[in-house]
């Protein structure tokens, strides 16, 4: 994922603009952009820190629904029923079929 960040970033700074046929170098981030990278850095900075506390479970279902969620629709019911079928998805896949174990955190 970094690798394909860098590209990004690299072909945005030297991407040509269309009226004046030189390079021009584009903005990084818009402000729009730039507050959805932080949020994004939040979610995945909280979960590193909660995982040990509440567990894979509980925690996974929480920060996928941060990413889920719509804020311009405020849909809170798909984006909680997404993030338990992807955390449901990820369990099965990783604790059962490969025998992976996730930090438990409050669970017995």
């Amino acid at each position: 994922m970094a690798g394909v960040g860098a590209i990004m970033v690299l072909t945005g700074l030297v991407a040509e603009s269309p009226v004046s046929h030189k390079a021009h170098p584009a903005p990084l981030l818009s402000s729009g952009s730039r507050a959805r990278v932080l949020y994004t850095l939040g979610l995945l900075f909280a979960y590193a820190i909660l995982l040990g506390l509440l567990g894979h479970i509980l925690t996974t279902v929480l920060v996928m629904w941060g990413l889920l969620f719509d804020w311009g629709k405020k849909n809170y019911v798909v984006s909680l029923i997404l993030s338990v079928l992807v955390t449901g998805i990820s369990y099965l896949f990783f604790e059962k079929l490969l025998m992976v174990q996730f930090p438990r955190g409050i669970w017995p």
